[in-house]
């Protein structure tokens, strides 16, 4: 569970947001690290997104280049004052789409019923 670090879930959360809001910006730069990564495969996993990161060693930053974004709004369940556990059986009751942070890495809701897991609910997508 990385949710817990709070600098990396304010990072994540600033990410998301530039996401969101400046989808007429098609690159994005942002502080480079694994959970990131990780959201964003999920994210094109479904479709909602199509992306290419580039990546320079020397530095901390990563420039994401956008080709498809669908996303509306990210609704922030968990925050770094409040996190928000979810088990299995309240998985199940969910009637949207969210990212959850588990046992067994970054899982969409669908995933973590799948895998039989709950965790940190950290957000829920609306789509366009």
């Amino acid at each position: 569970y990385f949710w817990y670090k709070k600098n990396i879930m304010i990072n994540i959360i600033h990410f998301l947001n530039k996401l969101v809001i400046n989808q007429k910006f098609k690159t994005i730069k942002f502080i480079y690290n694994k959970n990131i990564i990780h959201i964003l495969y999920k994210l094109e996993q479904y479709g909602f997104i199509k992306y290419n990161i580039n990546f320079n060693s020397n530095d901390q930053y990563g420039y994401a280049t956008f080709y498809k974004n669908n996303l509306k709004k990210v609704i922030f369940i968990s925050k770094p004052s409040r996190i928000i556990r979810v088990s299995l059986k309240r998985l199940k009751s969910i009637g949207y789409f969210c990212i959850l942070s588990t046992n067994q890495g970054i899982l969409s809701n669908e995933e973590a019923i799948k895998a039989n897991t709950g965790g940190i609910l950290l957000f829920k997508l609306e789509i366009k």
